[in-house]
């Protein structure tokens, strides 16, 4: 994570804590013309970071290569994950900071992603309430 993110222009600032850990989503849609498995892993870290709450989205897989930077903004049980740069390993073009990549529905435990700017691999998934992430990890 960098050492200095530009603080959001906020009057009332949302309690993300039970967001903190990493989440992880995975995506299998068959095979391409080729015949080559198309399969997706996400993973999103969120940490907070001198009064901020940051989110590192990286997404590799068939024809992926997306890690990108991002800041929770929104309210507790609805989370918008927007853009804040794209990290040196990305290979995602379109994107640009301010753009809200995804969004997330639920209490930090049962998740719905919501996906607006940044795509999934199976457009099947863009769907709610098909798609979720899960977590794997929670800090002490």
């Amino acid at each position: 994570m960098p050492a200095t993110v530009a603080p959001v222009a906020t009057s009332v600032r949302a309690n993300f804590d039970a967001w903190e850990g990493t989440f992880v989503a995975q995506e299998a849609c068959g095979k391409s013309e080729e015949g080559d498995p198309k399969f997706a892993s996400h993973r999103i870290k969120v940490v907070k970071q001198d009064d901020q709450w940051l989110a590192e989205i990286t997404g590799d897989g068939y024809q992926t290569a997306t890690h990108l930077r991002a800041r929770l903004e929104g309210a507790a049980d609805h989370v918008k994950l927007t853009m804040v740069e794209a990290l040196a390993e990305n290979l995602t073009d379109g994107l640009e900071p301010g753009e809200i990549l995804l969004e997330w529905k639920g209490d930090g435990k049962r998740i719905t992603t919501l996906w607006k700017k940044l795509s999934p691999l199976c457009e099947a998934n863009r769907v709610e309430p098909q798609f979720t992430h899960s977590r794997i990890s929670k800090p002490k």
